[in-house]
């Protein structure tokens, strides 16, 4: 089952286009016993033009294969401890032959289980998982440092609790992709994504359309999640008042980008500046 309608959120990524540029409406193109990659729509407008459009995401599948093993990024673990804990992990690991994999939540919950155990019975409040694994003092308790050296691998990264509250003592992990976010974050991902040659691929061949576009849904599941939060806090203006988002680096294929994470969101030509469409974030 997947977490995200992928039609849904092309069909109305197109009709957010529509509505903003004032066009008739659009046409879909990558349909059954179309060629391999063709473009999701065309945009139709009032004097019969049509402009490319294609619609894609920060969907990342090894992100997608974690937060499905893991039933959306947060799982319990069946420890037996006094106060709540918190446990932050990534989403992703990279194995020993260099492969980055999807959160391993089987073994995880066999070395994380006894170590908390064992650090909520003693009284500690917190770990750092680097901090257990090799000890600035020297070496450590054995208990610690090969379990936590594993897990440090696997992706595991600090716990921290408190007294239970109405739901009792219990472990929860929660999953996260990792890295800040603030406007040079969303112009980095749009670029990236970008740049990907199938995006470049589905629009190329249409050159002649004199504006062609990318429409970024930023869903906050991807090892890019940062961009959405990024945009949903410029949008409502909470933080970075005044300071607007770079624009990106487009290939010469693609002139237009579109970013949203909902119903609203940004789009520019560069080098015009970002302007705002849809509907206002709450």
């Amino acid at each position: 089952m997947t977490l995200v309608d992928k039609d849904k959120m092309q069909r109305d990524a197109a009709s957010l286009v529509v509505a903003e540029l004032g066009a008739v409406r659009f046409e879909e193109r990558d349909v059954p016993g179309a060629p391999p990659g063709t473009r999701d729509f065309d945009i139709i407008f009032p004097d019969g033009h049509c402009e490319p459009l294609e619609v894609t995401s920060n969907l990342d599948r090894v992100v997608m294969n974690a937060l499905g093993r893991t039933g959306g990024g947060y799982f319990e673990l069946p420890a037996r401890v006094r106060r709540f804990w918190g446990v932050s992990a990534s989403q992703t690991y990279t194995d020993a032959s260099g492969k980055r994999v999807p959160f391993d939540p089987r073994r995880v919950a066999e070395l994380l289980t006894p170590l908390i155990e064992e650090l909520d019975a003693k009284g500690e409040t917190r770990f750092a998982i680097d901090e257990l694994a090799w000890p600035v003092g020297g070496p450590g308790l054995p208990s610690y440092e090969q379990p936590a050296r594993e897990l440090h691998a696997l992706g595991v990264v600090q716990g921290l609790s408190a007294a239970a509250g109405e739901d009792g003592p219990r472990v929860m992990v929660s999953l996260s992709g990792g890295g800040s976010w603030g406007p040079p974050v969303i112009p980095g991902v749009l670029g990236k994504i970008a740049a990907l040659p199938d995006n470049i691929a589905k629009i190329e061949p249409c050159r002649q359309a004199e504006r062609r576009h990318l429409f970024v849904v930023l869903v906050g599941s991807g090892s890019t999640d940062w961009a959405g939060w990024a945009l949903r806090d410029y949008l409502r203006g909470w933080i970075w008042e005044g300071e607007e988002p770079g624009l990106p680096e487009l290939p010469d294929a693609i002139t237009t980008v579109w970013a949203s994470s909902g119903t609203g969101g940004i789009y520019a030509t560069p080098p015009e500046e970002w302007k705002r469409f849809g509907d206002a974030v709450e």
